[in-house]
């Protein structure tokens, strides 16, 4: 794994595939397709957040992107 790769998993559970910067261009359009991410995808996203993975940018079109579509209560939760 990259510095800036994280596992795509629940919290907890390191059993899952690595998330990279590149996967969330995936997510992105995910979300602006109106389709719902998992709570361990939101997950994902927040884990490469905080590990400096995003660019202010990705950060900025992600929260849109959610907040355009509505959030669902497994992407909170996984946000959280």
């Amino acid at each position: 794994m990259g510095r800036y790769d994280v596992l795509l998993c629940r919290p907890g559970d390191r059993s899952g595939e690595i998330m990279t910067a590149t996967s969330v261009t995936s997510l992105f359009t995910k979300l602006t397709d109106g389709r719902n991410l998992t709570r361990a995808e939101a997950y994902g996203v927040v884990e490469l957040l905080d590990d400096g993975g995003m660019s202010d940018v990705q950060v900025g079109g992600f929260l849109a992107a959610l907040t355009t579509k509505g959030p669902t209560t497994d992407e909170i939760a996984g946000i959280a």
